[in-house]
């Protein structure tokens, strides 16, 4: 049937009716009967193209009636004139076009002969009973050998003391922990693709039916063994069946891209679900039964009322063709796995609307197709079977791996788990069945790859106090060549703080140099001990490019850590080089902020989302440049270039296997990962345990000359930090704010919060204070605002603000004092004012911003304003809030962009646009929909609003208290 072509001809496709069986061959001369011979290869070869539905050209080949009826263009036979019949004529190339297709079988001279045969014989319609238009016709192929009947579906029942075993024609019920057999049902149509036990235990329901034909669901009562309802419809084979938790309904998806929800009392369809553009593979009711789950060879996961039918929700973020789907015990979430390798998990809400279903977890799972997924009854432990003969146990709530099964002998068909989650049924294509045993092992194996390397650049601090000036290091201790190997690595003896050496990358053909020479430098360390091992080069003036490695006393690198991979992605739309700080990427949606991206040996962090369609992904950045982590050099990417998201783990864990690469990291450093050395080289080295090491230094170009120096530190990490502030010398306007911003560079890994607070303003201004720098981050926003009456400073209070920064290092509190703003000036006041201000909730129906997330009740308020400090706006991790942005127009006209700084890391405008944040020239306020990640911590923060117009004037901070409900 696949062969035949979709062309739009009366006649298109109805010639393929000569490919026959050797039966027509073999009919007499004298009369070729229709039931017998002409209906059936009709129902072979002609109705995929000519059937009621949809047919080609309009010709229906279903039955004798609709074939004298003919097509768009008339009659295709003319009985008792053979020759003269245009299925005749198109087939032996006398009409045009020429039928079958090229691609096609060609029929023989006796199959044609028949044809003729039966239309010379007047082309008499069928006599006495026809046949069975179910019964498809295949030839019977005998095995050449004896083979086990494989196992199609697997089911347990709920009390855990039945198994259902589809195989071939039939389904046996059997004892749990004995080989003693309750039933064995059949009377289906087909082979069943897929079994069920009710909620209570008392029914078992198989999806089956004849591919091409028609689907077939039989629910049998597991008392007796009798069937109690047979349901066939749907125009293919099914591929699911399911009862709902009730009872009432009955749920079949199948190949025909259509689900039915039966009503099981009348064996009535209540509604037909023809919304998937693909075969129906996998269907789940949820716990209540109000929901209904399909997954689809189109892509998508969907969600339906059961009792109207009305689609609720589309999930369109699988990659390929979805296998299977199931809702968790609770109802609370909803699982899927298909041909894309993963498994991903929504989380539901009460109704499943459309926008309340977000995607809270992806994951790689298989280095196959997955084609099965189960959940124990507890909802603690989801079970997922691939087409690679793998099977993972998984951690429900976290979607962790907990353990993988042994490789499977053959595909995994069926799963199921015991009432109890002790044990796993696994049903297999060669006919075997397997029990195992759950219990201890899955939680054991959690534990395998605990060791996680949770900091970037974490390391023991000690106990050097952070604010003592570091002695100074020995004298440099020059290299001796040859030194290209371990046995005479040129010796660097550490004293408390480190050595120094200088060398020269050679080319020559001296004795005693290489063409592409390396320098090795033996040093001892203890085990704990980290280092900081650098070079300057580049700075000095010197051509090298430098390249740094450390090795152990054989020569053979010292690993530093692995990274697994647990999501993968590309790089697209266009290539990328080293200093971009974003680049797009595939499959961003199931990313989250501050994971790990490793792409051509570079580690990057993810910084911010892309926000909207033209906008990249970001990273985070040092000195207007693309970051790398774990001393990795940011290279350049090509368009396609493979990308994972990695987690860190320690050497000696023993990562459970996701399908996905598992990359060794060494301490190798090209040019310092936090950008600040420029083409220099510098890592953090951890002594792994007692003993001498190698440091090896080379070009990474593999140049080499006399002016190639360089100079080779070695030193312990001191952490530190300075502050410096932008935007000084600020001119504020009457009666509005200016913006600044407090920058933090920070030192040897030192990654801490450091709070700032500012002194010292004009009368008549305020500055926002204290702010606070974010663990990890590098900068903080604040404003200085002018009182709409205050008068311009004097000379000796207009530069008078100071500012003192806090942090703790190595369990000390370390204090910075600086100059902070400069000398502020007063200005008349502008033609833009900015407000933000507590969102007025009888405004939030009629403001007309579509909200990308409707804020959790209980869990997103506004808080009491106090005299004490800003208004607050209060937010729980995980939620959404509103704030109000309001201008007044004293002359300006024209549209307004915005940005709103200092929001914590993690918390975002949520409804900005393709034009960003922006009021228009008709209005003068609009809503703030304001998105907390889950993940963010318990903070008070005070954020601001800044025009793009009219000296970027700025709005007095509202304050944004992230925390828990309840807190």
């Amino acid at each position: 049937m696949g062969g035949c072509r979709r062309l739009r001809w009366s006649v298109s496709l109805c010639a393929l009716v000569l490919v026959a069986s050797r039966t027509v061959a073999a009919e007499p001369a004298a009369e070729v009967d229709y039931n017998a011979a002409i209906g059936p290869l009709f129902a072979k070869y002609c109705v995929a193209c000519h059937g009621a539905e949809e047919p080609e050209g309009k010709l229906v080949l279903e039955s004798y009636e609709a074939l004298l009826r003919g097509g768009a263009k008339g009659a295709v036979i003319s009985p008792g004139k053979a020759d003269d019949s245009r299925m005749v004529r198109m087939l032996t190339g006398a009409a045009k076009p020429v039928m079958p297709p090229d691609d096609s079988e060609r029929p023989t001279a006796e199959e044609i002969a028949a044809l003729k045969r039966w239309i010379d014989a007047g082309a008499k319609g069928p006599s006495g009973a026809a046949p069975d238009p179910t019964v498809l016709v295949v030839p019977k192929i005998e095995p050449k050998g004896t083979a086990a009947p494989a196992i199609s579906a697997l089911a347990a029942s709920g009390d855990g003391k039945l198994l259902a075993i589809a195989r071939r024609k039939e389904v046996e019920i059997v004892e749990v922990g004995g080989s003693r057999r309750v039933h064995v049902l059949s009377g289906f149509a087909g082979s069943a693709s897929s079994l069920a036990f009710s909620r209570d235990g008392k029914h078992v329901v198989a999806a089956a039916g004849e591919p091409g034909l028609f689907g077939e669901a039989v629910v049998w009562n597991v008392g007796d063994g009798k069937a109690t309802a047979k349901l066939r419809g749907h125009r293919d084979a099914l591929y699911a069946a399911k009862l709902s938790p009730d009872g009432a309904l009955l749920a079949t998806g199948s190949y025909d891209q259509k689900a039915i929800l039966w009503d099981v009392a009348t064996g009535k369809p209540r509604h037909t679900i023809d919304r998937h553009n693909g075969a129906v593979f996998d269907l789940d009711f949820s716990p209540d039964g109000k929901l209904l789950a399909t997954a689809s060879a189109d892509r998508t996961v969907k969600l339906w009322n059961t009792a109207t039918g009305e689609r609720l929700d589309t999930f369109g973020q699988p990659l390929k063709d979805v296998y299977c789907v199931a809702f968790s015990p609770d109802g609370r979430r909803v699982a899927a796995g298909g041909v894309d390798r993963r498994v991903r998990v929504w989380e539901i809400a009460a109704e499943g609307r459309e926008g309340t279903n977000p995607l809270v977890y992806s994951r790689f799972a298989h280095d196959g197709a997955v084609l099965k997924l189960a959940y124990s009854a507890d909802g603690k432990t989801l079970v997922t079977a691939a087409e690679n003969r793998t099977i993972k146990i998984w951690n429900a709530a976290t979607m962790t791996p907990r353990r993988t099964l042994e490789s499977q002998p053959d595909i995994p068909s069926g799963v199921a788990l015991s009432a109890d989650g002790s044990k796993l049924y696994v049903g297999r294509l060669d006919g075997s069945l397997k029990t195992y045993e759950l219990g201890g092992d899955a939680v054991a194996a959690a534990a395998v790859d605990a060791a996680v390397v949770e900091d970037a650049n974490a390391f023991p601090l000690g106990s050097l106090p952070a604010d003592v000036p570091a002695p100074a290091l020995a004298d440099p201790v020059a290299e001796v060549e040859p030194n290209d190997a371990p046995v005479n690595a040129t010796t660097l003896a550490l004293s408390a703080n480190g050595a120094v050496a200088t060398g020269r990358i050679h080319v020559g053909d001296g004795a005693n140099v290489r063409k592409v020479d390396a320098d090795l430098y033996r040093l001892a360390a203890k085990q704990g001990e980290t280092y900081f091992i650098e070079t300057s080069a580049a700075r000095e003036q010197s051509p090298c490019d430098t390249k740094i490695e450390v090795l152990d006393a054989m020569g053979k690198p010292v690993p530093r850590m692995l990274l697994q991979a647990v999501r993968d992605s590309s790089v697209t739309f266009r290539s990328a080089d080293a200093n971009q700080t974003g680049f797009r990427i595939t499959n961003w949606e199931e990313m989250e902020l501050n994971q790990y991206l490793y792409v051509g040996g570079e580690v990057c962090r993810l910084f911010r989302f892309p926000q909207g369609p033209d906008s990249d992904f970001l990273f985070y950045e040092s000195n207007g440049r693309r970051r790398a982590y774990f001393d990795t050099t940011a290279t350049a990417h090509y368009l396609d270039e493979p990308a994972y998201i990695v987690r860190p783990l320690a050497v000696s864990s023993n990562p459970i296997p996701t399908g996905l690469p598992v990359f060794e990291l060494g301490y190798v450093n090209d040019d310092s990962g936090d950008r600040k050395l420029g083409t220099d080289s510098r890592l953090t080295f951890t002594a792994p345990a007692d003993g001498d090491y190698l440091v090896r230094v080379s070009d990474t170009r593999g140049f080499g000359g006399e002016k190639f120096g360089y100079r080779l530190t070695v030193r312990r990490p001191r952490p530190d930090f300075a502050i410096s502030f932008g935007d000084r010398n600020p001119t504020v306007n009457a009666g509005s704010a200016k913006r600044f911003v407090v920058r933090a560079e920070r030192i040897d890994g030192f990654d801490g919060e450091i709070r700032v607070d500012i002194t010292g303003a004009p009368p008549g201004f305020a500055i926002a204070s204290p702010l606070v720098i974010e663990a990890g981050q590098d900068r903080a926003w604040g404003v200085v605002h002018a009182a709409a009456e205050a008068s311009a400073p004097s000379k000796e209070n207009a530069a008078g603000s100071k500012a003192t920064a806090r942090a703790t290092i190595g369990g000390r509190e370390i204090t910075k004092t600086v100059d902070a703003l400069g000398e502020i000036k007063l200005a008349a006041k502008p033609k833009l004012l900015v407000r933000l201000e507590l969102d007025r909730p009888e405004l939030t129906a009629a403001s007309g911003d579509a909200a990308p997330k409707a804020p959790k009740p209980g869990e997103g308020a506004v808080a009491e304003t106090t005299a004490s400090e800003p208004p607050t706006v209060l937010i729980a991790p995980g939620t959404t809030v509103t704030a109000r942005l309001v201008i007044e127009r004293n002359g300006f006209e024209g549209e307004v962009k915005f940005d709103v700084d200092n929001l914590p890391h993690g918390v975002i405008v949520d409804n900005i646009g393709l034009s960003g944040i922006l009021i228009t020239a008709d209005r003068s306020e609009r809503q703030l929909f304001l998105s907390a990640r889950d993940w963010v911590g318990e903070q008070s923060r005070p954020f601001q609003a800044v025009a793009q117009a009219e000296g970027n004037q700025a709005s007095l901070p509202l304050l944004l208290k992230v925390a828990r409900p309840g807190q």
